[in-house]
């Protein structure tokens, strides 16, 4: 009997785990994560205004974030990025270039549920989908939220994982000084 209730405990510890847990990524697949330092990966995005690429990013800093709606950390960091992306983009000009590429990049959801939860939440911010779930793999994401800020050259200068999150203020001084570069 208390065999049985040893092994109900350990397996009911490992599914809170397993169902709280960020980590979305597989590890067989990821060979070694990315570093701040690392060139952005060669990648493709099709969007409404054409094909993203890691070469069209380049002239400005650019801010990749991964995330995943059902993800505990990504609902703390995503009114964050918010905060940034109205900073950012609110007041802009129209027919002004942005001062940064900003991208949401959806990890392994559909674009009808990231509809409903950016209604349910009134973000604004644009979300990019990748059409099937190999081609997030050169990025190497082995946990969500992932933020990656890059410079104008492509080079990740700074990088946000899961445990902790990065804050507005934190987020928003990285961007500053790449700005200021």
């Amino acid at each position: 009997m208390v065999k049985i209730r040893k092994y109900c405990f350990a397996v009911g510890v490992f599914l809170i785990m397993l169902l709280t847990a960020c980590v979305s990524g597989s590890e067989d697949t990821v060979v070694e994560p990315l570093s701040e330092g690392d060139r952005l990966p060669a990648f493709q995005i099709k969007t409404e205004a054409g094909i993203v690429t890691a070469e069209t990013l380049k002239g400005i800093p650019s801010v990749l974030v991964f995330f995943h709606t059902k993800c505990p950390d990504c609902q703390q960091e995503l009114p964050y990025i918010q905060q940034l992306y109205d900073k950012y983009f609110g007041m802009q000009d129209a027919a002004a270039d942005a001062p940064i590429n900003f991208l949401l990049i959806s990890y392994k959801e559909s674009p009808e549920e990231i509809a409903a939860y950016w209604e349910e939440h009134g973000y604004t911010m644009p979300c990019l989908f990748f059409e099937s779930p190999e081609m997030v793999l050169p990025f190497k994401i082995t946990a969500v939220p992932t933020v990656y800020v890059c410079d104008k050259n492509g080079i990740i200068r700074h990088i946000s994982k899961d445990n902790p999150i990065a804050t507005f203020t934190q987020l928003d001084t990285w961007i500053s000084e790449l700005l200021a570069e």
